[in-house]
């Protein structure tokens, strides 16, 4: 089963301590873990698994 995560951080968080990946620390993410799809915001939201996403754009 694969698991993965990722993120876009504000260039003020401190990367060198662990912190919380949510919106209010400074981290915007999302995981793929035992076949869910979560969005790591303060209350953690589950999304759709269908369709399958294949890439990521990040626009800035």
């Amino acid at each position: 089963e694969s698991r993965w995560g990722f993120g876009v951080a504000r260039e003020s968080v401190e990367r060198k301590r662990f912190s919380y990946w949510t919106p209010e620390g400074g981290i915007w993410a999302v995981r793929y873990c035992y076949g869910d799809f979560v969005s790591l915001t303060s209350h953690r939201t589950f999304l759709p698994q269908s369709p399958l996403p294949s890439r990521v754009w990040v626009c800035l």
